[in-house]
């Protein structure tokens, strides 16, 4: 009866420990709420430039888990369950990609002026951990989901000798 109780104590701990777990991986750095509210409309952008919406799921599924995302080879943040990135960059031809288990994933997109993109970072089962991937999606997807999400702080991106 003693090795039963024991049996049911450490079980609640694990359960507690992991969803502690879940909750303490979200120290990705947010953006204020006039910079969120201002990338939740969806602004129209000048000639030249693209915009990019870079989201993760508010999903339970390795919530833990951060994961860095980059554009054109430099970082611009680590993501979050139920985060999102927004950029402009000048128009052209990007690489987007994200941290995985074993290295980087990749997107290669040609962007075109005064367009905005969607594209979302999704985890899965790895070997050791979660694994990224990033996908580009409709627009309309971005519409749906980005009211949802809170825009996390991004870090300057250097294109062509000017920041962004």
């Amino acid at each position: 009866m003693a090795s039963n109780e024991i049996s049911k104590k450490l079980f609640l701990l694990g359960i507690t420990i992991y969803a502690l777990l879940g909750f303490l991986g979200c120290s990705t750095k947010m953006a204020t709420f006039q910079e969120d509210g201002y990338a939740k409309t969806f602004p129209v952008l000048k000639k030249g430039m693209s915009g990019v919406y870079i989201w993760r799921p508010d999903i339970i599924f390795a919530s833990g888990a951060k994961r860095s995302i980059y554009i054109d080879e430099q970082e611009i943040g680590q993501s979050a369950r139920g985060v999102y990135f927004y950029k402009q960059i000048p128009y052209g031809k990007h690489l987007i990609s994200t941290m995985s288990e074993f290295g980087r994933n990749h997107l290669d997109i040609y962007m075109k002026s005064k367009r905005n993109y969607c594209i979302r970072q999704y985890l899965r089962l790895g070997v050791f951990g979660a694994g990224a991937n990033v996908e580009l999606l409709d627009f309309n997807k971005c519409k749906e989901v980005i009211p949802k999400l809170r825009r996390a702080k991004d870090a300057k991106v250097l294109i062509d000798g000017k920041s962004y």
